[in-house]
């Protein structure tokens, strides 16, 4: 059985790199990063410096979604984190959070995720 652990959402972005070697030395097999406006840091910086301060545990992008982040900026981005990280990351990818998506005057919809998450697997495949 593999185990798992999420960044906790008290974490500051300056104990990222301690936290993260922290639970790699403690066994567990990937470490989750959320993708929410009410975590202290960035998804895709917060998620680097998990790949750079780690060597074996892998990295989980918990959840991004098509609407507050272009797609195209999270294809660019999971295959970068993806590349410097020796091919570690795990990218998930949903709706989001209907009604704070909404709230932000969003409309979220089954379809733009699927358009999204084709296009995004084309991209990190090299497809242009």
């Amino acid at each position: 059985m593999l185990f798992s652990a999420e960044l906790s959402p008290r974490c500051r972005p300056d104990q990222i790199a301690a936290h993260s070697r922290t639970l790699e030395d403690c066994g567990f097999h990937r470490i989750w990063v959320r993708d929410m406006f009410v975590v202290p840091w960035e998804l895709w910086t917060a998620a680097t410096t998990v790949a750079l301060s780690t060597e074996r545990v892998r990295i989980g992008v918990d959840v991004t979604n098509p609407y507050t982040r272009s797609p195209v900026v999270t294809a660019h981005a999971a295959a970068t984190v993806d590349n410097i990280s020796g091919g570690r990351l795990d990218l998930g990818v949903g709706r989001g959070i209907s009604e704070f998506l909404k709230k932000l005057g969003l409309k979220p919809e089954d379809s733009a995720l699927e358009e999204a998450v084709c296009l995004i697997r084309e991209l990190v495949s090299g497809k242009k």
